[in-house]
């Protein structure tokens, strides 16, 4: 929304105006109509009991020039300047909802919401104005927020929302979140850790069979003796068919896991053929004991839909 000039309208005056705002010993001319018709702050301090009230020049103290800028041509009508408003970047944008929140701006806020393009980067940033200001705004930020913020990152902004001390339901509801999200970590490493070895073992496999498979051409036009076992050093790791106790009828091979799984025969056996060989994994227990807790974790969130 900036303007694509680089021209500072307000530097000079221009189109009526009769307020000249002081800034970092610079002049802004602008019409008292605008502030006030936009700003609650402006309107008591230009129709109040302040001096301000009955002077047409007025020193802003520690206020940036540029930001204010950029902040009064964003409260004017685009058409007063007879150009078309370019995006604004993030930084330009905090500034000016600094500086809108600060005058009552609330619809100026609103706006620079509205026209953000909400990121990872920024969204932190614009929550707390979606907060205050802007809740029709908030489902789209909290999509963001859901998978790019941390919960110890929340915890840290919630009680510049909320006042000093955070709620109990949001300190219940954020332990919850760290703990979710540590086993989401947790699960992360394990499986692709599980994933490479997986991919590992079966180009270990496709490779042995290829080697068969010539071995056996050979073999056919008599160009070798002999036989090959095709599980030999482990390379049918995956293919092996066993049955894993003779009170069930259970083959332990990836097509039948969920039922090696959920079988209390078959646990020991699955575990000792699919978590304990994985080279990535030093502690077998550990891993499987966090695959059971995710599993408790999605059983119940499945129950409670």
């Amino acid at each position: 929304m900036e303007t694509k000039k680089d021209d500072n309208v307000f530097a000079s005056p221009w189109n009526g105006t009769d307020m000249v705002l002081v800034i970092e010993d610079q002049e802004l001319h602008v019409h008292k109509w605008i502030l006030i018709t936009h700003s609650p702050v402006f309107k008591a301090m230009l129709e109040g009991h302040f001096q301000e009230a009955n002077q047409d020049k007025i020193t802003l103290k520690e206020k940036n020039y540029e930001s204010m800028v950029q902040f009064l041509k964003i409260l004017y009508p685009s058409s007063m300047f007879g150009e078309a408003r370019q995006p604004l970047n993030d930084q330009t944008r905090l500034s000016i909802m600094e500086l809108a929140e600060e005058y009552q701006c609330v619809n100026l806020i609103k706006l620079c919401i509205d026209e953000a393009k909400i990121t990872r980067e920024n969204v932190l940033e614009i929550l707390p104005y979606a907060v205050k200001y802007h809740e029709a705004a908030l489902p789209e930020i909290f999509k963001i927020t859901n998978w790019s913020a941390s919960a110890s990152k929340l915890e840290e902004i919630l009680p510049s929302l909320e006042g000093k001390s955070i709620s109990s339901s949001n300190k219940m509801l954020l332990t919850k979140c760290r703990f979710l999200e540590s086993k989401v970590a947790q699960t992360q490493d394990a499986l692709i850790s599980l994933m490479h070895d997986t991919l590992l073992q079966k180009k270990i496999t496709d490779n042995a069979r290829r080697s068969l498979k010539r071995i056996k051409e050979d073999h056919d036009k008599g160009n070798c003796s002999g036989s090959v076992d095709v599980a030999q050093g482990g390379f049918m790791f995956f293919d092996q068919e066993t049955t894993p106790d003779s009170r069930c009828n259970h083959r332990v091979n990836m097509r039948e896991i969920n039922k090696l799984k959920g079988c209390v025969n078959c646990k020991k056996k699955y575990k000792e053929k699919f978590i304990a060989p994985i080279p990535s994994c030093s502690k077998a227990q550990g891993f499987l004991n966090m695959l059971l807790i995710n599993d408790e974790i999605d059983t119940h969130v499945k129950e409670q839909k």
